[in-house]
This record gives C-alpha cells, structure tokens and sequence, in this order.
C-alpha cells in the first residue's frame, strides 16, 4: 500500500515535486477539494477575538454537517478537543495529520474507520492511546 517515496522518506514526507493540498484558513477558501490542509487556530492579530472564535466554529460546524467531505485532512496550528471531535465525524477520511493540539480524550477517533495512515503529533494532553488500536485499517502511524 506504501509506495517507494512513503516507505524511504514517510507517508507524511513532503516531496517538492508532488503537488500539495490547498491551505485555508476560513470556511469561505473551501471549494469542495477532499483534501486540504487547514489552519484555523493561532490566527494572526489581523483577526479580531470574535473572528477567530467564528472562523474555528464554523469549521467545527462543517465537520459536523458533512461527514463526507474529506479523504484527507491536515492541521498544522493548534487543535483543540473540540475540533479534534468534529474531525473524527469524517466517515470517509483515510489520512489524518495533525500537527499538535490539547484534546486530552482520543476515543472518537474509533469513528474513523476508514484511516488509513494517522499522525497525531504533540498531543501532550491524551490520556489514553488505546483508541487507536480499534483503526483496523491503519497502514502507517
């Protein structure tokens, strides 16, 4: 299932030559893409506090409502346990990165039964691993 790029280098080695998915911050820069990298936390001061509370509930509300969406998803600012709930309602997601967050409880990641490769950095919070051991289809972690 790995090619020879993932199996040298990592499936979440980024390969210069290899297109990368769209990065968005708000809810609006999303076109129907199944894969996109999305920054929604740790906003610049351009943002005001109120925008971005919106900017991550609407997210939060996007994940929720349409649990199709995505095949691939990326984070690579700070999830919360909130966000990381809503990501895991994705039916159809096959690999997950993200990049570090506090979401102390990881069982609703048992929802994603279709992951196939997973990486959950940082996540000095987690209280229990043992979730992941239910991802029967996990190819690489």
């Amino acid at each position: 299932m790995l090619n020879e790029k993932e199996i040298r280098y990592g499936f979440d080695y980024y390969h210069r030559d290899e297109p990368k998915s769209k990065w968005v911050t708000e809810l609006s820069e999303y076109d129907g893409e199944s894969n996109i990298t999305i920054n929604c936390t740790q906003l610049s001061d351009k943002y005001k506090a109120k925008d971005k509370k919106r900017i991550v509930q609407e997210w939060i509300d996007f994940l929720n409502d349409n649990p199709c969406a995505f095949t691939q998803l990326t984070f690579g600012t700070r999830v919360s346990q909130e966000l990381f709930n809503a990501i895991c309602s994705q039916t159809q997601l096959k690999k997950l990165y993200i990049k570090w967050g506090a979401y102390p409880d990881i069982s609703r990641i048992e929802n994603l039964t279709k992951l196939e490769y997973l990486h959950i950095g940082s996540g000095v919070s987690v209280l229990d691993i043992e979730p992941i051991t239910k991802l029967e289809n996990l190819v690489r972690m």
